[in-house]
């Protein structure tokens, strides 16, 4: 009777049970010249046992490289990221009818709204504020997609814009 050999990752699978072997160790038979007898099942069940560790071994091991490394790239953080510093911090809030004294700031932030899209352009929120130096800040506040967008025009003594900072602070469900 001939024996098919099957291979897992190369090593060769021979079956584990076979009655004549088992006949030849009992009895003490002669079996030298029955090659099917140089197969040990124990042995090739401890090699079987082996690979089946080491693969398991492999795969704990890509698993905990693969863990620590996402820890490398998105940090430690569970999705909770830490909001921006106040860029108005020191500022502080005037009346809107003092922004609208100030022709030059109104005009601009005006212009910078029409500059944005449709969607954004509708019911902004808007914000003046001046700090101790005579600088001026407008805070446009746009809910946008579930998100509070906020613009931040900056002006100096001037009224001449020289920065522009804009941010997602606060997220909602429309």
């Amino acid at each position: 009777m001939k024996h098919r050999n099957t291979t897992i990752l190369g090593t060769p699978l021979l079956p584990l049970h076979d009655a004549k072997l088992h006949r030849c160790r009992k009895t003490n038979e002669s079996c030298a010249n029955d090659s099917r007898l140089q197969f040990d099942p124990n042995e090739n069940s401890k090699k079987l046992a082996s690979m089946i560790l080491q693969i398991k071994r492999s795969i704990n091991c890509l698993g905990a490289m693969l863990a620590v490394a996402s820890v490398l790239v998105f940090g430690f953080s569970c999705g909770i990221s830490k909001p921006p510093p106040d860029p108005l911090a020191g500022w502080h809030f005037c009346r809107l009818d003092s922004l609208d004294s100030n022709k030059a700031i109104t005009d601009d932030y005006k212009r910078y709204i029409q500059s944005l899209s449709p969607e954004e352009q509708k019911l902004p929120l808007i914000h003046y504020f001046q700090d101790d130096r005579g600088q001026h800040a407008v805070e446009i506040v746009i809910g946008l997609r579930g998100a509070d967008w906020h613009h931040i025009l900056f002006y100096d003594k001037d009224n001449s814009r020289y920065k522009l900072i804009k941010y997602i602070r606060g997220n909602y469900k429309s």
